[in-house]
């Protein structure tokens, strides 16, 4: 974290000639680093998400299903949004998701 400490100072500082996306770039590639830097095996999961309330909620009842039975849940990714149309109103929104998680031990 020193690192990026370091660079968010300059940049704040006007010391060298960084923008705050510059900054923001350099953080998240930082983090990125540190968390594939732990070699961690994942596996993945399709999931079949759905809510007559929004996309997000789709999600998040989703994930927490699955949450019930797969532990160290650590990311998604939506890979599929559709809905079901009644009367001209949307119904029912349902999405499809790839869940990863992180084996024991690794």
């Amino acid at each position: 974290m020193e690192i990026v400490d370091q660079f968010l100072m300059n940049a704040r500082s006007g010391g060298d000639d960084y923008t705050a996306r510059d900054s923001i770039r350099w953080y998240l590639l930082v983090q990125w680093r540190s968390i594939m830097s732990n070699h961690h095996t994942y596996k993945m999961l399709e999931l079949v998400g759905s809510s007559p309330v929004s996309p997000q909620d789709a999600i998040e009842n989703a994930i927490a299903e699955c949450a019930k039975s797969v532990d160290h849940l650590d990311w998604f990714e939506v890979v599929q949004m559709r809905g079901h149309i009644n009367d001209g109103k949307v119904a029912h929104y349902q999405v499809i998701l790839k869940v990863g998680f992180k084996l024991k031990d690794s």
